[in-house]
């Protein structure tokens, strides 16, 4: 098995520090990487001198300060983790594009708007670099079985804290590629923002699903979750969207729970093992499903920015 050589730019709580305690847990990039047998950690890229020496001191591998000093190493590397602040996404890439690598894996949303995204994806295509954000939902099939419990006409509410961007776009992610084109946008409260990420409630409108996106204020941990009725069923979340249940609505005795899926503990591992599948051509309709990633990348940019203008006239 050909592993992938990749190299982690950005050693933060997604980076490295979100799971770094913990034994069981697979949240940061760092650690799926270095624990995955497809994958190969051959090295990282940080400013922050105590976070190059805590990536150090628990997987011994080469960290640099900057991308200077690590292209003056000369290191052979096939997929990029870009796992900075968004504002600092385009400018990293331009740097990262002028290196010899084939894959980079986003953090979402893949630069600070819709303009910077598709100068992100410009220059991908001119280097022949395949382009992935890491909205978890998207490569695990699992969340793909909730469709089934859909009929015409379906009511949700979704709960996001700790900013639009930073967030919410992985809701907004998930909706657009299970749900299909949006229909309708409304602003329907202006929030306080959280580190200079507004964080509305708004309402989306799809063809068979009216989701309302409510902000919460607790920000000390982050808060995701779902909620969606029809007139047979109730599918609620519980983990921060990572679990999911179903109760059918039923008028003569309570329902029972039924369990669709429970949380992944190893959770940015299956995301790392499903893009290795899409890298080497394992997973059916590969072009096809390949092709609604892209489409999904860039749509969620269209969203956010549609969110922002409407917010601000709000």
């Amino acid at each position: 098995m050909k592993k992938v050589k990749t190299v982690v730019f950005g050693l933060g709580n997604i980076g490295l520090l979100q799971d770094i305690n913990k034994k069981h847990e697979v949240y940061s990039h760092s650690k799926s990487v270095f624990i995955s047998k497809k994958f190969d950690l051959i090295g990282a890229i940080d400013i922050s001198k105590k976070n190059r020496e805590l990536f150090l001191k628990k997987y011994n591998k080469p960290v640099f300060k900057n991308v200077h000093d690590f292209k003056n190493k000369n290191i052979n590397f096939d997929l990029a983790i870009v796992a900075v602040p968004t504002k600092l996404h385009l400018k990293l890439f331009t740097k990262l594009s002028k290196l010899n690598f084939k894959y980079c894996l986003f953090e979402k949303p893949a630069g600070n708007n819709k303009s910077e995204f598709l100068k992100i994806k410009k220059i991908a295509l001119k280097k022949n670099i395949k382009l992935f954000v890491n909205y978890i939902r998207l490569y695990q099939k699992k969340y793909y079985t909730l469709k089934k419990y859909l009929l015409d006409k379906n009511f949700a509410t979704f709960y996001y804290n700790r900013g639009l961007m930073n967030n919410c776009s992985h809701l907004i992610s998930f909706c657009i590629f299970n749900f299909g084109n949006i229909k309708r946008l409304k602003i329907i409260h202006r929030n306080k923002s959280f580190n200079g990420d507004i964080q509305p409630s708004f309402l989306l409108e799809f063809k068979k699903i009216e989701a309302n996106f409510i902000n919460v204020s607790k920000n000390n941990i982050s808060f995701n979750e779902l909620n969606i009725i029809n007139k047979r069923n109730i599918i609620y979340s519980r983990d921060n969207f990572n679990s999911v249940f179903q109760r059918k609505i039923s008028y003569k005795k309570k329902s029972n729970e039924k369990k669709i899926f429970l949380k992944d503990k190893k959770l940015q591992l299956t995301v790392l093992n499903e893009i290795y599948n899409y890298i080497f051509n394992k997973s059916k309709n590969i072009k096809k499903i390949f092709n609604r990633f892209s489409r999904n990348f860039l749509e969620v940019h269209r969203v956010l920015n549609s969110i922002k203008i409407k917010n601000r006239n709000f």
